[in-house]
């Protein structure tokens, strides 16, 4: 028979024989492949509107952290990537290029360099996963990094770095 509970004038009936269902959290998925594709540094431009990284890949990257000379930048809980990654340095973006980023925030990086600065891709454990220097890296700390890409132009990786045009919306 089931059991009677009295609080302030309620009456409730606890059965015992409905089973209890627990909800398990959602399954986050292993970030795979996460890689920076392409960088504008130096537009031709506003420089707070129309710089950008794009990263590709896909999973949970939640925690991560992508880094230069200045500062970080922290993925908050629940972001995903599927696919590509667009992180502009403000909201501006999107009337530059004609599409919405889907980050627009470098954290407390205050800009990329355009004469040199490096950029590092940390996972939630902290493990490099990626990195690219160009113009050998702020301050001439990687004097190999010497890729670089003119005003107006992106640095974009299909197998290797190379200068090209800014297509972030495609």
């Amino acid at each position: 028979a089931p059991d009677k509970k009295e609080t302030k004038g309620c009456t409730a009936i606890i059965k015992e024989d409905i089973p209890t269902q627990t909800t398990q959290p959602p399954q986050q998925t292993q970030a795979i492949n996460v890689l920076f594709i392409e960088i504008m540094y130096d537009p031709s431009g506003e420089e707070t509107s129309e710089e950008y990284i794009i990263l590709s890949g896909s999973g949970d990257i939640s925690s991560w952290t992508i880094s230069d000379n200045s500062g970080t930048l922290s993925f908050p809980d629940g972001t995903v990537i599927n696919g590509k990654l667009i992180i502009a340095r403000n909201a501006d973006f999107s009337s530059v290029y004609g599409c919405q980023p889907h980050i627009a925030d470098f954290g407390t990086m205050r800009g990329l360099n355009n004469d040199g600065d490096q950029l590092t891709l940390k996972d939630s454990n902290g493990q490099e996963r990626d990195f690219v220097a160009w113009e050998k890296g702020a301050n001439n700390a990687y004097p190999d990094w010497t890729i670089a890409a003119k005003e107006g132009s992106v640095l974009r990786k299909n197998s290797e770095w190379h200068e090209a045009q800014p297509s972030p919306c495609s």
